[in-house]
């Protein structure tokens, strides 16, 4: 799987910059491109029903749903990637209680809270949630990049225009 394709709007900016080159005939409008319908802050702020059930993942939802409407980035097709970013985080939060709690149960000596055991040629096998745990991280930091919630990813998130909401600072 190749490199996912730039935004048309953030290929003119980058063409605007100085030794850039120049935007390629009829893709010189950034808002031809579909955007996803803006939310009203009290619609962004409500978690779906499906994060009823996970505690984490809710409270990730109240966490990160503000920091991305701010950014005026968050509309209504974004509400299931962050719904699957919120889940992704209760997946790893449970994965090391679980594997704190075989720490603590014994299964493991302390300060080893990765191994299950030793294995037939007297080797440390490693505790599965150790997968698991990766596993998330890897999507977590995905998301958090894919909202810009890197430093690093930051810079290249572009805003939705806030028509929903709109803002105290419009028609100055």
């Amino acid at each position: 799987m190749g490199r996912p394709r730039k935004p048309e709007h953030l290929k003119l900016a980058h063409s605007a910059e100085p030794g850039g080159h120049k935007a390629r005939p009829g893709f010189e409008n950034p808002t031809s491109e579909p955007q996803p319908k803006a939310l009203t802050r009290a619609q962004a702020m409500k978690p779906p029903r499906s994060l009823a059930k996970y505690p984490h993942a809710k409270r990730a939802w109240k966490e990160l749903a503000p920091e991305i409407f701010d950014m005026g980035i968050f509309g209504s097709s974004d509400r299931k990637a962050l719904e699957v970013l919120c889940k992704q985080i209760e997946i790893y939060e449970v994965a090391l209680e679980q594997m704190l709690e075989q720490s603590e149960q014994g299964a493991n000596t302390p300060g080893r809270v990765v191994l299950v055991g030793l294995g037939a040629m007297g080797g440390d096998i490693a505790n599965p949630l150790v997968n698991v745990l990766m596993k998330a991280r890897d999507r977590i930091n995905r998301g958090l990049v894919a909202f810009g919630l890197t430093p690093q990813a930051r810079a290249g998130v572009s805003k939705l225009a806030t028509e929903a909401g709109g803002s105290e600072w419009e028609g100055l």
